[in-house]
């Protein structure tokens, strides 16, 4: 955009922001600036009103007035709706802004398929009617799904944001709506059917909501589709015209060493190593957007059913370092990826899971199939500071090549964000502290994260074989030190250089004697018994 457009366009949002701009002359400010039928910001309703209380139905009122019937002026009447809590109204809006949706030609040629599912197609980050790519259909169905779950209407919210999930995945505001309407769907399984159905019919919980609730909770934790897509996908990787490009991406995970000289990396890493492959690898060297996936998907003899989920995988799969904050979540978990900020509410298999402490960091990916989100066969778990320490060293690979993947006039800004998430990273700042990336960072991110894995992989190692660097308040490295005394003596005894240093018991009572450590400032040993001394 020109800069004179830029300003203008900054121009006009201080108007619409001024408390002093009356209300007739923001809603053309907005209209102007939304023209098309473009929708606002989820929830930019509250900026216009953030200052005069009623200002912004106001807003609403006079855009309705001014362009009557129009999706842009029905949402923002919505999104006023919704922010004061008039759910009903806020529903009607939204309904009401699809009727016109459903009416304007959507230029989509009457596909019922999202263009990234056709032979060719792109990723909705292409270019679609939001910022960050999606479509205003998402952005609908997505809003309106918001407004069911808080109406208690599980059921239909379900029903949309599935419908999400098989048009665009990475639309991330759906993932917390999704995760709400599950988590409300099993709580409900414990409901009496005999009880009113919370949506407010006149019917019984198990006349109306009930079947709906509980078929959604088994389609999501589901995983026989992604299985049924591997089961098919090993003989066409067995094939002689492609093992090749297999062994090469074998290979390139060894970074070019056998497995032998890397150590056995366990079944774990084996089937990481070939998720990642699918994406990076394939059989156009000339064209390296063509992947193995693609090339399965575009084998006449794949079905029909299973080439739309490899495309599906091929253009939705995220490799990253999630942070896990509730392992115990069910029936999905919400995990941030510390690379980019993004978030992906997912089904994760109990054993996934099974003994890992909250916060832990899974490296690897997370792959959608049929509409849901669901985790990679294979993860490098890593603990909080380990998964900060690399998604810093992703960033800090991403800064490197930037030149090589953006136009000039982009890298400054990107590398800037890149260069602040990792200084925030090493910085410890807590994970909703930090700002998520841009659209078009995190897609540089994305590509890097899947290319440098084995990297990335390697430093995680290089860590975890470095001594544990202890020390003390004062900056002094700290020395391990195991001595013995008398089964009396107090765990906080004086040493020699006559500090108090906290003692911790270690192992069971020998006896009359106790073995104890302590963690401190460097001390000559002395006798047994000379810690009062």
């Amino acid at each position: 955009m020109a800069d004179w457009a830029l300003e203008e366009a900054a121009s006009k949002v201080r108007a619409m922001l001024d408390p002093k701009t009356p209300p007739a002359e923001v809603a053309a400010h907005f209209l102007d600036m939304y023209e098309d039928d473009r929708l606002a910001p989820h929830g930019f309703s509250l900026a216009l009103g953030a200052d005069v209380e009623g200002k912004a139905a106001e807003v609403a009122e006079e855009a309705l007035r001014m362009a009557p019937g129009t999706l842009t002026a029905l949402a923002l009447a919505a999104d006023v709706a919704e922010v004061a809590d008039d759910l009903e109204e806020a529903e009607e809006r939204y309904r009401a802004a699809f009727g016109v949706l459903a009416l304007a030609a959507n230029g989509d040629g009457g596909h019922d398929e999202p263009a990234w599912a056709r032979p060719g197609g792109h990723a909705p980050a292409a270019g679609d009617d939001e910022e960050d790519g999606s479509s205003t259909r998402v952005a609908l169905s997505t809003r309106l799904a918001g407004v069911l779950v808080r109406r208690d209407r599980v059921a239909d919210a379900l029903d949309l944001l599935f419908d999400v999930g098989r048009e665009d995945l990475g639309y991330s505001p759906a993932h917390s709506f999704l995760g709400a309407a599950l988590a409300d769907a099993s709580e409900r399984r414990t409901m009496d059917p005999a009880e009113p159905c919370p949506c407010g019919s006149d019917l019984t919980h198990g006349e109306c909501c009930r079947p709906r609730e509980a078929a959604a909770l088994p389609r999501f934790e589901d995983r026989s589709p992604m299985y049924e897509l591997r089961d098919e996908l090993r003989p066409f990787l067995e094939r002689p015209e492609i093992d090749a490009f297999v062994m090469e991406g074998i290979s390139d995970w060894y970074l070019g060493e056998t497995p032998e000289e890397m150590g056995d990396p366990g079944e774990t890493e084996v089937r990481l190593a070939v998720e990642r492959l699918l994406v990076v690898s394939g059989p156009r060297p000339d064209d390296e957007h063509n992947t193995l996936l693609d090339a399965f998907a575009d084998d006449p003899a794949a079905p029909a059913p299973l080439a739309r989920r490899a495309r599906e995988w091929r253009t939705f799969v995220r490799f990253g370092a999630w942070e896990v904050a509730n392992p115990g979540s069910a029936p999905g978990v919400l995990l941030e990826d510390l690379v980019t900020g993004r978030f992906v509410f997912a089904a994760v298999p109990p054993e996934q899971l099974e003994h890992l402490p909250r916060w832990s960091v899974l490296l690897g990916a997370m792959l959608p199939v049929d509409g849901i989100w669901r985790s990679g066969a294979g993860f490098l778990a890593m603990t909080p500071n380990e998964g900060r320490a690399v998604a810093a060293d992703a960033l800090r690979m991403g800064r490197a090549i930037l030149p090589d993947l953006l136009p000039r006039r982009l890298v400054g800004e990107v590398a800037s964000e890149l260069d602040e998430r990792r200084r925030a990273l090493r910085a410890s700042l807590p994970s909703d502290e930090l700002e998520p990336l841009s659209p078009a960072a995190a897609t540089v991110m994305d590509k890097l994260v899947a290319a440098a894995l084995p990297q990335l992989r390697d430093v995680l190692r290089e860590m975890r074989a470095e001594p544990v660097d202890l020390r003390n308040t004062d900056g002094e490295r700290m020395e391990l030190i195991t001595r013995a005394g008398p089964a009396g003596e107090p765990a906080g005894g004086r040493g020699r250089d006559g500090g108090r240093r906290p003692v911790r018991e270690r192992g069971p009572r020998l006896g009359l004697v106790r073995r104890f450590e302590a963690q401190g400032r460097s001390v000559r040993p002395g006798p047994v018994g000379a810690g009062r001394g």
